[in-house]
């Protein structure tokens, strides 16, 4: 997650997010998630709220503050709206495999991936997800996504995925 900020006493910080900050930003990751911050709302704000939203829009921010540090006005607002939605972000995986070794002797495999999360407490594994079933692929492009609520959950935890071949676990 990147925090975005810029003063709405200054068009030239928004600007500089324009044409310095997003670009690094999209050329290391694009499925980033962002955050707009207007500082110094204390200030005469020299930035239109259309503007903004504008910005806002044609940037793909998920969340937009205004706020002030001199007040101060709206900086737990800020971090517990960022927490929030890095908590609500959704993981989407698409899987594929390549080369499959073969695991039958007369026919080809067909197969599915199943998604694990370790869990802290217990250590136990626990199944998150699905692919669909691929038939007679050795490398297989599944067609169903495995989706995930629990990002933050899944983030700060030890993964695994485990290839099964009809109902045979193949290996992880």
């Amino acid at each position: 997650m990147v925090i975005f900020c810029f003063a709405l006493d200054d068009k030239q910080s928004l600007d500089a997010l324009r044409t310095v900050w997003l670009p690094i930003v999209k050329k290391a990751d694009r499925t980033i998630p962002k955050m707009l911050v207007a500082c110094k709302s204390d200030l005469t704000q020299t930035i239109s709220d259309k503007d903004i939203s504008n910005f806002q829009f044609e940037n793909d921010f998920y969340a937009f503050e205004k706020c002030s540090a001199k007040k101060p006005e709206n900086i737990d607002r800020v971090f517990s709206t960022a927490g929030i939605s890095f908590i609500q972000r959704k993981l989407v995986m698409s899987i594929s495999c390549r080369n499959i070794k073969k695991m039958k002797w007369l026919s080809e495999s067909s197969g599915f991936v199943k998604f694990f999360v370790r869990d802290r407490v217990t250590g136990d594994w626990k199944e998150k997800g699905r692919t669909d079933t691929v038939k007679n692929q050795y490398s297989p492009v599944f067609k169903e996504q495995i989706t995930s609520n629990e990002f933050c959950m899944v983030a700060n935890n030890e993964v695994k995925f485990e290839l099964w071949d009809g109902d045979n676990w193949t290996g992880d």
